[in-house]
């Protein structure tokens, strides 16, 4: 970014006075005449009275802060004085001689008309200061008319003292703040140019006559009114240059006043318009005198940077402070105070620790002996300030440490100054800005008692000191709300009883008097809002006893009246249970409100933030009648809307609300009709009926988790139509949710052409990613799911395709940027999930040795993301059990091997599962093969697998489960293998399998497929022992048909089955 222009002419000159003395004076070009100001010509014979007498004070010096220091309300004013008992004493003064001065000159006819308008305008100013005479009401209107009435007061017959009591007058208008006392002053002043015009010798006009319709037109609140001003002034330059009359002479009081009034004004022009004075003191300045600008003057344009804010005009305002001692001119408080107020508005980071470098100047330099530096309380005030506009933690602890040095005795380290209530206040606030709301609430409620602490204190000290003066520390409604906001933000678990407490003892301040004290409708919002966070019975009822209580100090008399967001409080204390009954309770609370609404007991009628905070409760409640409940509170919506309710009309977030119940609901067909209906009325120019990307999310997934035929094609065909919405009627494009949605429902189905569909999803999605929708960049999960489709449908060229899946993702990573996609270990997995479930495919175990070969090397330098595990050995063991090769077995156990390797190695953290052992063994059941040797080897890997798990694995770590007991049974059972040779090792497996209680029915099933008659009786023998059959005459009973896994011992069966009913089946005998 560019960094602000500052060398601007303005900064130029200030540069060389610095350097060198003041410039001669050029010449100004001269105004056009104003309507109501003289126009002097250079060939007058007679010099106009343009002075004021030395000891009359100047018109007041208005506020430099147009209303407070930042956020306080404190007023800062500069080193003018209100003048008015000074200027009626020199109007009775001047009285007297101009009464004297009529009898002398004979003028009897005009004596009378002016002693008696000159007595009564006296006597009224005389009755504004405080005398015991009565006065009209329109003492100053009155007074006024009889001035400018030339029948009262003819043309060329004013007199010195009128002028005195007109400039009196000029000063009481230019009060009232407003544009018709302006233009009256303006009046008053042409009165008196009119008599100079007229000849009369004993009247004269003076700067401060001039200055004090400058003040006028600044006070006035119009945006034309600093451009008026600054003509009245430079006509009186223009007078003064043509005159040489030393009494109308600009001096800096004339033009602060001129400059406090483009201050004040709304002109956008403000700013230029200050500067512009600022280079006239600096460059115009007469040759007999020099006008020179003073601390007020630096103090006004200050001010006016601080309203513009932003880092030029800090640049600006430090340029100033920094040549005032070039010009000679020393720094007072009220230029620290409005270089303070440019940093607190600056909006920077860093404004607290500029404005405690400003304060610590102060300090330093009153401590040098420049009293006019002392820091009041308001600069103390604005560090603490410009704390509460940059929120943070460190914040906080600053403020409170700083208010703690305000409290302290100078002795024990503090600043020597008493707090006031801004103090406090700004404190508490930058404590509720804190970032960490809980932390911020604990430390500004202590400083709230404080607060309360020190005005008792003040209030029994002033009590027994009989001080009648104001306050300095009076509690503030202000500062109890802030803490209360703050507390309600915390979520602390206390935090309602806290509030609680903190208003019942803003009642009792209330109940002693302090009537301003009693919680308002702010206060008890407070409270309703931390209410609906605990999401209990008890809150919402606590909210409602509390909603009563505002309608009962409502009666009262108390600003407290509830409005819209007491309940949209108390709606979401119900929102928060997510019950049928809550959401009907809400239904009441709204219907009330809208009775409350009609009898014009509430102000304002629920809008449609309340309505869909009641939809959104019906929704979370999932009763069976809440889809007829939203759509009878959108019919409701629209009748009211019909019949002038003010914002009461539905918008897209009650609509997504009721779409959202109908999708819990699972009525797709119903959220279906409704969108269409919303993307109709859209179409007719119904914006708040937009559909947005929730809108169609919730259509999808109505048909993804209902039970309608080919939800699948529906969801997608909704998909189409966001798409086609987004293209053709400026919508907003879908959402990635709304893919991954569909092709997770995909994954889950078991349709032979979920697939397929969600293959054809996923590259409609990459098409569009591809096309510059950078929102639809595809997660992971997309390509993983479609990979799944293939792998659960057990495709038998899902390893094929799922590597293809893999390159396209590749490629989107590298060439499109595709930011969310990572090749991991999670994606190879599901590829070699793939290759594991493609049934039938020569190549699988093949392929799928192929990228555990990858995924080791890539480990093996140093690529953390794609480090195999158990799960990736399995799967490739598992491809190979399923393949048709013949050294499937041999190829089976390698795998095993190398996983035992990589944890001998600390490769792998753990050493192979029991899974990846019974996977070894399964492998070998379906070893089947012409050649008989190859059958041997698998039932040699299978035994030896087998006595590993048993024999040669550490205790406790790996036991067989029932699924490897019975594959090894289904590898005796399914090899060609002599039963000479097998037989033993199947009677000891098979004991073992009963003694750990691992029977299954798989197990059971398995070894009576594998054993001969013979050896099937030996192996139930315990089994017949304790059960008695009792088979008829007519059957011929086969023992392993007989037996069920009910009939074996229950240490035999394995815990996890499920045996049904305990019932033993009974074989009647012949």
């Amino acid at each position: 970014m560019r960094k602000p222009r500052i060398c601007s002419f303005l900064f130029w000159i200030i540069a060389q006075k610095t350097a060198e003395s003041f410039l001669p004076t050029r010449n100004l070009v001269p105004f056009s005449d104003p309507p109501l100001l003289p126009k002097v010509s250079s060939s007058d014979n007679r010099q106009l009275h343009l002075s004021f007498s030395h000891n009359s004070n100047s018109p007041s010096q208005v506020d430099v802060q147009d209303g407070s220091v930042s956020d306080a309300e404190d007023d800062v004013r500069l080193d003018g004085c209100d003048s008015s008992k000074n200027n009626t004493a020199t109007s009775d003064k001047h009285f007297n001689k101009g009464e004297n001065s009529s009898k002398e000159n004979g003028k009897e006819d005009s004596q009378s008309r002016a002693t008696s308008t000159s007595t009564s305008v006296s006597a009224s100013t005389s009755t504004s200061q405080g005398n015991n005479f009565a006065r009209s009401e329109r003492w100053l209107e009155d007074a006024t008319a009889k001035i400018l009435d030339p029948s009262i007061m003819p043309l060329g017959r004013l007199t010195e003292d009128d002028v005195v009591s007109i400039t009196s007058l000029m000063i009481a208008w230019s009060r009232r703040k407003s544009l018709e006392a302006a233009m009256t002053v303006e009046q008053l002043l042409k009165r008196i140019v009119d008599d100079l015009r007229a000849g009369n010798q004993d009247v004269y006009v003076s700067t401060k006559i001039y200055t004090v319709a400058i003040e006028a037109w600044g006070k006035s609140d119009e945006a034309a009114g600093a451009e008026r001003a600054q003509t009245i002034h430079d006509v009186m330059i223009q007078t003064f240059r043509e005159t040489k009359d030393p009494r109308i002479k600009p001096t800096s009081k004339s033009y602060n006043t001129l400059m406090l009034a483009w201050a004040k004004s709304k002109n956008p022009l403000a700013i230029l318009g200050a500067e512009k004075i600022l280079r006239a003191m600096l460059t115009e300045s007469d040759t007999e005198s020099v006008v020179r600008p003073d601390s007020v003057t630096f103090a006004i344009i200050l001010n006016i940077y601080a309203r513009q804010s932003g880092e030029e005009a800090i640049i600006k305002a430090e340029t100033l402070v920094n040549s005032m001692s070039g010009l000679q001119v020393k720094k007072n408080n009220s230029v620290y105070s409005a270089l303070q107020d440019v940093y607190v508005r600056s909006g920077r980071k860093d404004a607290p620790e500029k404005t405690m470098t400003v304060l610590q100047e102060m300090l330093s330099a009153h401590s040098e002996g420049h009293v006019r530096s002392r820091p009041k309380i308001v600069n103390y005030n604005n560090v603490l300030c410009a704390y509460s506009r940059t929120p943070s933690q460190n914040s906080a602890l600053r403020a409170v440490e700083m208010v703690n040095r305000i409290e302290a005795p100078a002795e024990e380290g503090g600043y020597d100054i008493d707090p006031d209530r801004l103090t406090y206040f700004f404190a508490i606030l930058t404590c509720s800005r804190c970032p960490n709301s809980t932390f911020g609430a604990n430390i500004a409620e202590p400083l709230l008692e404080r607060m309360e602490i020190r005005s008792k204190a003040e209030a029994k000290r002033r009590e027994e000191l009989s001080i009648a003066a104001h306050p300095f520390i009076s509690l503030d409604i202000e500062c109890f709300n802030v803490v209360l906001t703050a507390l309600s933000k915390s979520r602390d678990r206390n935090a309602v009883d806290r509030i609680f407490k903190i208003i019942s003892r803003m009642e009792e301040y209330a109940d002693r008097g302090q009537e301003y004290l009693r919680p308002n409708t702010r206060s008890l919002n407070t409270a309703l809002n931390a209410l609906s966070y605990r999401k209990t019975k008890d809150a919402a009822k606590r909210a409602e006893q509390t909603l009563k209580r505002m309608f009962e100090l409502s009666a009262e008399g108390a600003s407290s009246k509830p409005d819209a967001f007491s309940y949209t409080a108390i709606l979401r204390c119900y929102q928060g249970l997510a019950t049928s009954q809550a959401a009907q309770r809400g239904n009441d609370v709204l219907s009330r409100m809208e009775e409350l609404y009609e009898t014009n007991v509430l102000d304002e009628p629920p809008d449609t933030y309340h309505y869909t905070i009641v939809c959104s409760t019906w929704s979370l409640s999932r009763s069976k009648y809440a889809p007829k409940k939203c759509i009878e509170i959108l019919s409701r919506m629209k009748e009211k809307d019909r019949e002038g309710w003010p914002r009461v009309k539905p918008n897209i977030r009650t609509y997504n609300a009721v779409l959202d119940c109908l999708s819990r609901s699972h009525q797709a067909t119903r959220a279906e009709e409704l969108l269409y209906h919303m993307l109709s009325l859209a179409r007719n120019g119904d914006e708040g009926a937009r559909p947005d990307p929730f809108s169609f999310n919730a259509v999808i997934n109505a048909f993804i988790y209902s039970k309608v035929r080919d939800a699948g094609r529906r969801s997608e065909s909704v998909l189409e139509r966001a798409l086609e919405y987004a293209e053709e009627d400026g919508g907003v494009m879908p959402e990635i949710k709304s893919f991954t949605s569909i092709l997770g429902f995909y994954s889950r189905q078991k349709a032979m052409d979920s697939p397929y569909r969600a293959r054809y999803v996923l590259n409609r999605l990459i098409s569009l990613f591809k096309a510059g929708h950078t929102h639809l960049s595809p997660h992971v999960s997309c390509f993983i799911n479609v990979m799944e489709c293939y792998a659960a449908q057990r495709h038998r060229d899902a390893g094929e395709s799922s590597e293809e899946i893999l390159r396209n993702m590749i490629k989107l990573q590298k060439h499109y940027n595709a930011k969310h996609l990572e090749v991991n270990t999670g994606v190879m997995n599901c590829v070699l999930n793939s290759w594991a479930e493609s049934i039938g495919n020569d190549e699988a175990g093949a392929r799928a040795e192929l990228i555990l070969d990858l995924m080791e090397k890539k480990s093996d330098a140093g690529d953390t993301s794609m480090v195999p595990n158990h799960r990736s050995y399995n799967m490739a063991i598992k491809a190979w059990s399923k393949s048709n090769g013949s050294n499937k077995a041999e190829k089976a156990l390698a795998t095993l091997q190398r996983a035992k390797n990589r944890h001998a190695r600390k490769k792998l953290v753990d050493p192979p599962p029991e899974y990846a052992y019974s996977l070894v063994i399964q492998a070998c059941a379906f070893s089947r093969n012409t050649d008989p040797s190859v059958e041997t080897r698998a039932f040699e890997i299978a035994v030896d697998v087998m006595n590993e798990l048993i024999n040669d694995v550490p205790a406790k770590q790996i036991e067989p489960s029932s699924a490897t007991y019975g594959w090894f049974i289904q590898v005796c059972a399914r090899l060609q293998i002599p039963e000479s040779s097998k037989e033993e090792d199947l009677k000891r497996i098979f004991s073992r399998c009963c003694e750990k209680g691992r029977v299954n029915e798989f197990a059971l099933q398995s070894i009576k497929q594998a054993s001969s008659d013979t050896l099937f009786s030996e192996l139930m023998t315990e089994c017949l022992e304790t059960t008695k059959f009792f088979p008829s005459e007519n059957d011929n009973p086969d023992l392993k048909e007989m037996i069920q896994l009910s009939h074996l011992p229950e240490y035999w069966v394995a815990k996890d089955y499920h045996q049904g009913t305990k019932k033993r089946r009974k074989y009647k005998s012949k």
